[in-house]
C-alpha cells in the first residue's frame, strides 16, 4: 500500500492503473508521488517518473500520455541520474520518461481538464506562465489554456481574482470553473464580472453571462452527466442561481441544469462532506459521502446507498474515479483525520486548512459493480 495520500487513480486502455498523490513508497518499493500498477495489481517496475512533489490532478490524453499538475518542480525518471525540471505542470510519456511539454506556471496547479481538441486547461494558484523556455513570463491569473505542444493559448484568458480549484470542459467547448474566486476579468481588461465560486466561460475565455449558480462558498469538485446535468460539490451551504430573488439551501452538493439553474429535486442529505463525484456512462451519478463512508447513487430520480464502506474503510472516505466499466475506485484517509489535525490557534476549532500539511494515508477497497465492497489490490484501490 502507499505510505501517503493518493489524489488520482486513472485506468489506461490496457487496464493498467496510474496512481498519483503525495507518497514515497508503494507495495514496499520506492515510488515518489507517481506509480503504475499492472492489471493484476502488482507494481509496474519499469515505470518510475520519480516526481519530487505532490501531484494534485492527473488526466490521461487520448495517446495515453499523462498530464499532471501539482506542487512538483523536478523528475528523475526510471533510475537515471539526470534531473528534468518541470514546474508544477508536466506530461509523462507511457514509458515513464518526461515529455518536452513545459508550460511552466509559477505556482501550484490544482486542477486539469483536456478539451476535445487536445488543448489542456489548468487551474490553480499561479499568476504567470513561461512555456517551453520563453524568455519572459506571461500573466495568467489562476487559469490558463495550453496548446498540445505546451505553448500558451493566447486567445484564452478568463483571469480569475482568486484560486481555481476545479475545471471541466463541456462537449460544446465551454468550460465550467470552480474555486474561491468572486470575479473574472476576461483579457485582464474592462469590467470585472461577478461570479461567486463557480462560472462558465466560452471557448474564447469570455464569461457566459447566463450561467450564474452563485454559490456562497468554495466549489471544489465538478462532474458532468450524460443528460447535461452539472453536479458540483464544495463547502457551500446555499446557491442563488441566475439572479433569483432568494438563496436555496444545499449542504455542499447540488445539481444544476445546463443553464445553471438549480435542480430542486436533487437534495440528498449526506450527513457530512462530499469527497468525490463521478458520472458513469449509463447516466448514473456516484457520490462519496466522506463521513458516513458510503457511496451514493443518483439515477435521475432517486438517491440511494450504492455501497457501504464502513466495514472496510478505516476512517473517512476520500476521492473517487470511475473506469469505463462503471467500477469506482475509492480511497480513505486510513486513520482518525480529525484527531490528527491540530487546533487552530485563533478559533480553537479543528480545520481542514491543515490537511495538506499531513502525511495522510489512503486505504483502498474493491467490490463488484453492484455495490458489494471488499478489500483488494493491496489496500490501494476500490471498485464499487
Amino acid at each position: 500500500s502507499p505510505n501517503g495520500e493518493v489524489t488520482a487513480v486513472l485506468q489506461q486502455p490496457d487496464g493498467k492503473l496510474l496512481v498519483a498523490g503525495a507518497f514515497s513508497m508503494i507495495a514496499g518499493v520506492t515510488r515518489n508521488n507517481l506509480a503504475r500498477l499492472n492489471a493484476d495489481g502488482t507494481l509496474d517496475t519499469k515505470y518510475d517518473p520519480n516526481c519530487n512533489g505532490r501531484i494534485n490532478s492527473a488526466v490521461l490524453q487520448s495517446d495515453s500520455k499523462l498530464l499532471i499538475g501539482g506542487a512538483f518542480t523536478t523528475f528523475t525518471p526510471n533510475g537515471t541520474t539526470t534531473t528534468v525540471t518541470r514546474n508544477y505542470l508536466a506530461r509523462v510519456n507511457t514509458d515513464g520518461t518526461i515529455d518536452d511539454y513545459n508550460p511552466a506556471p509559477n505556482l501550484t496547479v490544482s486542477a486539469l481538464t483536456i478539451q476535445a481538441d487536445g488543448k489542456a486547461i489548468a487551474g490553480g494558484l499561479f499568476s504567470t506562465v513561461q512555456p517551453n523556455g520563453a524568455t519572459t513570463a506571461t500573466t495568467r491569473n489562476y487559469i490558463a489554456r495550453f496548446n498540445t505542444d505546451g505553448t500558451l493559448d493566447q486567445n484564452f484568458d478568463p483571469s480569475a481574482n482568486a484560486p481555481v480549484l476545479a475545471v471541466v470542459a463541456q462537449p460544446n467547448s465551454q468550460i465550467i470553473v470552480g474555486g474561491q474566486f468572486t470575479q473574472l476579468q476576461p483579457g485582464q481588461t474592462g469590467t470585472s464580472i461577478t461570479r461567486n465560486n463557480i462560472a462558465r466561460v466560452n471557448s474564447d475565455g469570455a464569461v457566459d453571462l447566463v450561467f450564474n449558480p452563485n454559490a456562497n462558498s468554495f466549489v471544489t469538485t465538478i462532474a458532468l452527466q450524460a443528460d447535461g446535468g452539472i453536479v458540483v460539490a464544495g463547502s457551500f451551504t446555499t446557491l442563488q442561481t441566475n439572479g433569483s430573488a432568494t438563496a436555496v439551501s444545499r449542504k455542499g452538493l447540488a445539481r444544476l441544469g445546463a443553464d445553471g439553474s438549480l435542480d430542486l429535486t436533487f437534495n440528498p442529505d449526506l450527513n457530512g462532506d462530499v469527497s468525490g463525484l463521478a458520472a458513469r456512462a449509463d447516466g448514473t451519478l456516484l457520490v462519496v459521502a466522506m463521513h458516513s463512508r458510503s457511496v451514493l447513487r443518483f439515477d435521475g430520480e432517486d438517491v440511494v446507498v450504492h455501497a457501504r464502506l464502513d466495514d472496510v474503510a478505516t476512517f473517512h472516505c476520500n476521492d473517487m474515479t470511475v473506469d469505463a466499466a462503471g467500477r469506482a475506485y475509492v480511497g480513505n484517509f486510513g486513520f482518525d483525520l480529525d484527531a490528527a489535525i491540530p487546533l487552530d490557534d485563533l478559533t480553537g476549532r479543528r480545520g481542514r486548512e491543515h490537511l495538506l500539511d499531513l502525511d495522510v494515508r489512503l486505504g483502498a477497497r474493491d467490490g463488484a459493480a453492484d455495490g458489494v465492497a471488499r478489500q483488494a489490490i493491496n489496500d490501494l484501490v476500490a471498485d464499487v
